[in-house]
């Protein structure tokens, strides 16, 4: 009978991801595809046009530039992009990164409220979030605001797993926190700053709480959140090195 119930068990909850899964993807593919808001915002500034330019053309846009102002500090806008860019033309790529970037913000949201709440208002508020038309103007556009706001609300959403969550391992909340942690200081350093004081008092709710694995659980978070930031940055400054070759972060 106990076997039984721990089959039932795994079954239930992998039913529940699933319908977790396809309620965050319906809502995305909505937002996305089926809202009517337009899949190329256009751009909003001089910067949105030199992003946009620098993840197109790379080297191309530096090897001309005095001065490569942003260069190091935009990379999780330019590298990821221009990935795509590559792999197809820049039009599907601009579009499967403004795809991405609703995904992510309709999965850290419906999560985040799912896990205070249940999966009707998580649907709600995910959808009511993803046809903002801030959001989805800023995700339609190569300024950096749209990827911002998705890096946020996803490193909101890992510090509340942090801090009320029951992940099976007690160190991934930490280091996907600081794989996040490593993308916001590529797009922004001033955004990090932001986002971590968010995150910072959401886990200390848990910390708090739980006075006897206070200290474990907080050495076990930085470690995998350093540990998760230094993966982040090597990836991002690979990146750069090979968009844009023979250019140093440090000088």
């Amino acid at each position: 009978m106990h076997r039984l119930g721990v089959i039932r068990h795994l079954q239930r909850g992998r039913l529940t991801r699933v319908i977790d899964l396809v309620a965050i993807l319906g809502i995305t593919v909505f937002s996305a595809f089926l809202s009517g808001s337009r899949t190329w915002a256009g751009f909003n500034s001089p910067d949105s046009e030199f992003y946009a330019s620098l993840a197109i053309f790379g080297s191309d846009v530096t090897d001309r530039a005095l001065e490569p102002a942003y260069t190091w500090t935009r990379l999780g806008y330019i590298a990821p992009v221009r990935l795509l860019v590559m792999t197809a033309d820049p039009w599907v790529g601009f579009a499967v990164w403004r795809f991405l970037l609703l995904l992510v913000l309709v999965g850290s949201i419906y999560l985040l409220v799912k896990r205070a709440s249940g999966r009707p208002l998580a649907v709600g508020v995910a959808l009511f979030a993803s046809l903002n038309t801030m959001v989805l103007s800023y995700v339609g556009n190569p300024y950096l605001t749209g990827a911002i706001l998705a890096a946020t609300t996803l490193f909101l959403a890992l510090a509340a797993w942090c801090a009320i969550g029951a992940p099976r391992s007690r160190w991934l909340p930490g280091a996907l926190s600081g794989l996040v942690a490593g993308w916001l200081v590529m797009l922004n350093p001033y955004a990090l700053f932001l986002a971590l004081s968010m995150w910072l008092a959401v886990r200390a709710i848990g910390l708090l709480g739980d006075s006897e694995r206070r200290w474990r659980h907080l050495v076990i978070d930085v470690g995998a959140a350093l540990f998760g930031f230094a993966v982040s940055m090597g990836v991002f400054l690979a990146a750069g090195a090979v968009i844009f070759p023979g250019r140093s972060w440090l000088g």
